[in-house]
């Protein structure tokens, strides 16, 4: 009867002491698998999106700055200069189309087409230029004195995607192209000076 009476005292003790060890664990056990639990998706994709960024007409490159151009209608050419596209994907190629008094329409023509090609180093690329020729039939075939509201446009247009069949015509680009342009309203006189070397 004496050794029982010592012995009940520490087996209680054990036994609690193993209760709150069987406890703690189970508490870990739950708290690890919470934090463990899978996710929806990753935090970092593994193939982020390839983001494609537009090419960029430098705006004091270009000559005669856009807008309003008046030009002598008796001059032989008049050059219009793009200077530099910037493009931060250097594997794109860039095209470039140039209109004269486009209407989807009515006059839905290129006068000229450009290709920049691709696996460029630099950022900047050199950008064609256009010969506007006002006696052109080609660039103006109802005369320079038909005029839509008095003046002629002239735009360039620049996509790092090669430009498709659909509407508009001639202008349409695939729907992950990112274009870019310039325009200028054109007003022929016969009292402004000539280029050098175009009289």
């Amino acid at each position: 009867m004496i050794l029982l009476s010592l012995r009940t005292p520490m087996s209680q003790a054990i036994t609690k002491a193993y209760r709150h060890i069987l406890r703690l664990a189970w508490s870990l056990l739950f708290f690890t698998s919470g934090c463990l639990s899978q996710v929806d998706g990753p935090i970092i994709a593994d193939d982020p999106p390839i983001v494609n960024r537009p090419p960029a007409i430098v705006p004091g490159q270009v000559s005669p700055p856009e807008g309003v151009v008046t030009l002598n209608a008796n001059c032989a050419q008049h050059l219009f200069q793009l200077g530099v596209i910037e493009e931060q994907d250097l594997q794109d190629r860039i095209f470039v189309r140039w209109f004269i008094d486009y209407d989807s329409e009515t006059r839905p023509f290129v006068v000229q087409d450009n290709l920049l090609g691709s696996e460029q180093t630099d950022t900047s690329r050199e950008a064609p230029s256009f010969i506007l020729e006002p006696q052109s039939p080609r660039q103006f075939p109802n005369s320079i004195q038909l005029a839509p509201e008095g003046y002629h446009r002239l735009e360039a247009w620049v996509s790092d995607r090669n430009f498709e069949p659909g509407e508009p015509p001639n202008r349409r680009v695939p729907n992950e192209a990112r274009v870019d342009h310039a325009w200028w309203l054109i007003r022929f006189t016969n009292d402004t000076p000539c280029p050098e070397g175009s009289g």
